[in-house]
């Protein structure tokens, strides 16, 4: 079938000539074959071992280097420097030293075998020595099995060599092999390519990694221990890997008789099974050896990766297998009911129908893992347009999310420069936008037309056209630049604004302009599988820099690592609250119980109390507020009901710590956990990837205060770790507590070490209160701000006349140096009217009345009045509601929800959220993109591209349908918001979503 027609192959060759962006890529391909080119055959032939040579992403993942320990892991998670021009030797690219030290090449050639397959009984073991010192013969010498040190630590040396040297190189060496044919029509790329196929073929139907794992090695299986080269995750690239090179290389080795004498000389000098007398057999060697396997074992799990690998790996070798009774099959199979990761068929279905959430976001929590899933389906649907001759499937038409996919990476952004590092995702505050590329974007949009992806697409590539192109492989790939330019001269330039993703759970406030931008964010979603226990979780980005980082991906991501589950992924070690010492319940996502923005702030209200099934409530109230066009602070409201321990925790980013108003005394020795108790010791709760307990043990260099009196602060001096700081001028973070706490206490935390660049510790302060059924209000400021020049000069509680037990209510008067003050209100009840001082009342779920040389600004969210010398606003109706009576049920947009109630056909709505109370298993807001009177009290409310499918009813037979997101009969609801500025007894409406008077 050929994956590339004749005419592409023509376009690519024909577009290097004309453009210097496709000249680059063949330059690319052909350098990576160099060394390939200038080996002989037999010696690329050689390089290739069998299933007798382990292979293993370590050396010692607990003890590093035998030399310099895990100094090693400074140089990243897989740091060795490994070489085909230096065989079978590591370098320690932290001391230097090369291990292992005897010569294993020699060793290795000795017990070559039948099938030129290494056996470990014929090999010399004479030549097991150590070749640098005679003194120690046995130091650091590995047979292939490791080197077994004194106390019994094991060392891989090889198997790493193995994993990370033969097994990567030579699959990527295969595939620059078949570029550089393509690119060139030279068949002596396309000959090189042949022989590392063949011999690859001959060895991988008996590669297995399952005795390996047996054996402790790690590899990427997901904790199965299956594979057969490397584990079954990471064998999906591989099995992608080697079928396209194939596909590329197969029309060039069509007369290659030079191929046929080398291969039937090796067949016959290693006795090997297989013919190779001509190019039929070769290529059948190929395909069975290694098209129909990778088949075999994507059924059969050996080949088990995240979504959308396996079904792209399966769907490569059947697409280049291109047999008639095979390919068919194979592909189906990509449909078929199965589990994730488990028994079945690849349930396409299901996946882009209901793990993918309604935003176009993958079900691993993580970004990176998340959108993962996005460029593997595309891969897929391009794979499946080849194969039209065989099956009419086609993953754009059919499955809408797939679309949603590209829009989603940009939307979780921030500051043009940072995706939040949620979950399993990015190192501790350094920058990057995940899956966010100029060429995936421009992509897409020539195979979607979304012109906000053309957009995109221009601001990506500097807001220019120029070198902007489509496939190498297409006709005229510089015409897209016309199309993208018109667009962004009607368009204008793509700016994001404050959003509330409530599919994936995160909403992100972005304010300010040009390097004045600053954003904040708070996750509620999930928070299993590569997500963290971490619900919740909030961030914040300032003047360039990620001021509240997340501490990132973890030293490793497998249940072994015992750091992993008891510190980076735990609760504790984010700005969320812990409940009894225990972390979150795993849970899809949060509730929204409101959002709402307008010029200057933005709040959202999330609930949360399934993550800790003690508590009746757990809550957190965000909002983001501007002191001037450059800066902004964070007011946070946190509400716990129920349990016996809650901890508040908080850490910025890497710098020293100083505190004013509280007394802190230093604990002597020990841990968060106490004095007895050493780092890392987990004391309440297995030591691997099963341990759910407190993670206290992680936190050392204790300082602690008894019932600190709220009004306190500590204020950190943030080092420019990463080197992303717009301006020279240092910058602070200020974290004021303005809630009472029966312990605080200050500790370092360690982000994980085999990160480059990663901080060597950052400051927490924890805010403790523990009594039986207890409830707590943690209220404070997170205020950002330039060396010398904070904005905040006071803030204080508010007394509002409640109990000290009763949390639905809180209240805070801040005072800024330019004499600005803010009252601001969190209240659960909207017609409660709370007196806040100075004239000043109020009745809402949210306020901040804002007053500052004589005028006066008012935001008023689900409230029904406020009261200030300057007036009075009341308002009629805080909260719409109604009742969902029908609902659009496909899969394409625009959606739309039929409401019965008092929901009036205001156009003023458009942009609000809309909730609906749903049956909690997912949230139910979304944004109303228009609304129409309909007859019988009913309004019709429409929300955009976007879905109300949940997924399918049942994984096993799709025939049972749907599951929806609401039903007939939700109530639904609107929290209104009114925004006033007032001056010189004019009055200014920035926003009103509802009819308001003010007197």
């Amino acid at each position: 079938m050929g994956l590339y027609t004749p005419e592409e192959i023509s376009n690519a060759r024909r577009n290097i000539q004309r453009y210097a962006w496709a000249r680059a890529e063949r330059d690319t391909a052909i350098e990576t074959c160099a060394p390939y080119m200038a080996r002989s055959d037999g010696e690329i032939w050689d390089l290739i071992t069998g299933q007798s040579i382990p292979r293993g992403i370590h050396v010692n993942p607990d003890l590093g280097c035998p030399e310099c320990g895990r100094d090693v892991y400074a140089f990243g998670n897989y740091p060795w420097k490994v070489s085909l021009q230096r065989p079978y030797k590591l370098e320690c690219p932290s001391c230097g030293e090369i291990w292992p030290k005897n010569d294993f090449e020699t060793f290795y050639k000795s017990g070559l075998g039948p099938g030129g397959i290494f056996d470990r009984k014929l090999a010399d073991e004479s030549l097991l020595y150590n070749a640098e010192n005679a003194n120690a013969p046995h130091y650091a010498v590995d047979d292939g099995m490791g080197w077994i040190d004194e106390s019994g630590n094991r060392w891989w040396f090889i198997a790493y060599y193995s994993h990370y040297c033969t097994w990567k190189e030579l699959p990527a060496a295969a595939l620059a092999l078949g570029k550089a044919y393509l690119y060139t029509g030279d068949t002596a790329y396309a000959h090189k390519g042949a022989v590392i196929l063949d011999r690859i073929a001959d060895v991988y139907p008996d590669m297995d990694l399952t005795p390996y794992s047996d054996l402790g090695l790690y590899n990427s299986h997901g904790s199965t221990g299956m594979g057969r080269i490397t584990g079954c995750i990471w064998e999906n690239g591989m099995a992608e890997t080697l079928s396209l090179s194939y596909d590329m290389i197969s029309e060039g080795i069509e007369d290659d008789n030079e191929l046929v004498r080398f291969l039937s000389a090796q067949a016959e000098k290693w006795q090997i099974a297989q013919p190779k007398s001509s190019i039929a057999h070769i290529r059948e060697n190929i395909k069975h050896g290694l098209l129909r396997e990778f088949i075999r074992s994507c059924r059969d799990r050996r080949i088990r990766g995240n979504e959308g690998m396996t079904q792209t790996a399966m769907a490569t070798a059947a697409a280049v297998l291109d047999d008639p009774r095979e390919t068919p099959k194979a592909l189906d199979w990509l449909f078929e009911p199965g589990k994730s990761r488990g028994t079945g068929g690849g349930h396409i279905p299901a996946t882009l129908i209901g793990e993918v959430d309604r935003d176009g976001v993958g079900n691993e929590a993580a970004p990176g893992y998340c959108f993962g899933w996005m460029n593997a389906f595309a891969r897929c649907a391009w794979i499946l347009d080849r194969c039209r001759k065989y099956r009419d499937y086609d993953l754009y038409r059919d499955y809408p999310r797939l679309k949603r996919m590209y829009s989603a990476p940009y939307r979780l952004t921030a500051l043009d420069r940072y995706t939040p590092h949620i979950g399993d995702t990015g190192n501790t505050g350094g920058e990057g936008m995940v899956s966010v590329e100029r060429q995936t974007i421009i992509s897409a949009y020539a195979r979607l037309g979304d012109p906000d992806l053309a957009r995109l697409a221009y601001k990506l590539n500097g807001n220019s056209t120029d070198g902007l192109h489509t496939s190498i492989f297409d006709a005229a790939p510089e015409a897209i630049q016309k199309t993208v330019l018109e667009i962004a001269k009607q368009h204008g330039e793509l700016e994001l604004k404050s959003e509330n993703l409530n599919g994936y759970g995160l909403t992100v406030f972005r304010h300010g302009e040009g390097h004045d931008q600053r954003a904040a964010w708070l996750y509620y979603g999930r928070n299993g599988g590569h997500g963290h226990r971490d619900r919740l979780n909030i961030g914040m980005y300032y003047r360039g820099m990620d001021v509240l980082p997340d501490l990132g991906y973890p030293e490793y991501a497998d249940s072994k690592w015992p750091k992993r589950a008891g510190w980076t992924t735990n609760t504790i070690s984010h700005n969320t609250v812990m409940v009894n010492r225990q972390q979150q319940e795993v849970n899809w996502i949060g509730h929204c119980q409101y959002f709402a923005t307008s010029q200057s702030i933005g709040v959202v209200e999330i609930a949360s109390p399934e993550v800790y099934p003690d508590t009746r409530d757990y809550r957190r109230t965000l909002a983001m507020i501007d002191v001037s066009p450059t800066e902004s602070y964070l007011i946070d409201f946190f509400r716990v009901n129920g349990g016996n321990d809650h901890i508040m925790s908080f850490h910025a980013g890497e710098g020293d710590v100083t505190t004013q108003g509280i007394d802190l005394t230093p604990q002597e020795k020990g841990t968060y956990a106490g004095k007895t108790i050493s780092f890392g010791t987990h004391y309440d709760g297995p030591p691997d990837g099963r341990y759910r307990g407190s993670g206290f043990a992680y936190l050392y260099g204790v300082h602690r205060a008894e019932n600190p009196t709220a009004g306190w602060w500590a204020n950190w001096k943030l080092a420019d770790t990463w080197k992303t700081q717009h301006g020279d001028t240092p910058l602070h973070l200020r974290y004021r507590v303005l809630s009472n706490a029966e312990n605080a206490a200050l500790a370092w935390g360690d982000p994980p070490q085999n990160k480059p660049g990663n901080p060597r510790r950052v400051r927490y302060v924890l805010l403790r209160n523990a009594s039986a059924d207890r409830k707590s209000l943690f209220a404070s400021i997170i205020e950002p701000y330039r060396e010398g020049q904070p904005h905040i000069a006071d803030a204080t509680r508010i007394d509002l006349g409640t109990e000290e037990r009763d949390i639905a209510a809180a209240a805070i008067k801040i005072t800024t140096h330019t004499g600005r003050t803010d009252h601001i209100l969190s209240s659960d009840d909207p017609n409660r009217v709370f007196h806040l001082t100075e004239g000043i009342s109020a009745a809402g779920r949210f306020a901040i009345i804002s007053r500052d040389n004589g005028q006066t600004s008012i935001f008023l969210v689900g409230g029904t009045r406020v009261n200030t010398t300057s007036g009075t606003l009341r308002i009629g109706t805080p909260t719409h509601r109604g009742t969902v009576t029908d609902f659009h049920r496909e899969e394409t947009g625009p959606a739309w929800v039929e409401i019965e109630g008092d929901l009036p056909p205001d156009k003023r709505l458009i942009g609000t959220q809309i909730r609906i109370l749903n049956d909690g298993i997912r949230d139910a807001c979304y944004t109303i993109s228009d609304i129409v009177s309909l007859e019988n009290n009913k309004v019709r409310v429409e929300v955009g591209d976007t879905s109300f499918i949940r997924g399918l009813a049942s994984r096993e037979d799709y025939e049972e349908g749907f599951t929806y997101n609401i039903s007939t009969g939700d109530p639904c609801e609107i929290q209104n918001a009114v925004h006033l500025h007032i001056a010189n007894g004019k009055v200014e409406t920035l926003c009103a979503t509802v009819d308001y008077e003010w007197t």
